[in-house]
């Protein structure tokens, strides 16, 4: 999906709130969350990372794997808001 921990939440957030998603608790776990969705919004979930994907390989069409690389390993270094402090 090409999609950070924190985009996932974020995204996860706005499902939410919009009544599109259900999360619950994993009782297992106490870091991991059960996500709820119903045939049609899974069917649109579909559609959504299907578009998501279609965009990422239209940006990264003819991208030497290894800038790829690169990229992602230099991203890594740029901590993120409330990770000031914290370099990976």
């Amino acid at each position: 999906m090409l999609l950070s921990s924190g985009g996932t939440t974020n995204t996860l957030n706005r499902l939410a709130a919009r009544e599109l998603a259900d999360r619950s608790p994993d009782p297992d776990d106490g870091h991991s969350m059960f996500i709820r969705l119903t045939p049609e919004e899974v069917r649109l979930a579909e559609r959504a990372l299907l578009g998501n994907a279609a965009a990422h390989g239209e940006v990264f069409d003819g991208v030497p794997g290894a800038d790829l690389d690169a990229a992602a390993h230099a991203l890594r270094a740029v901590p993120l808001p409330g990770d000031r402090d914290r370099r990976r």
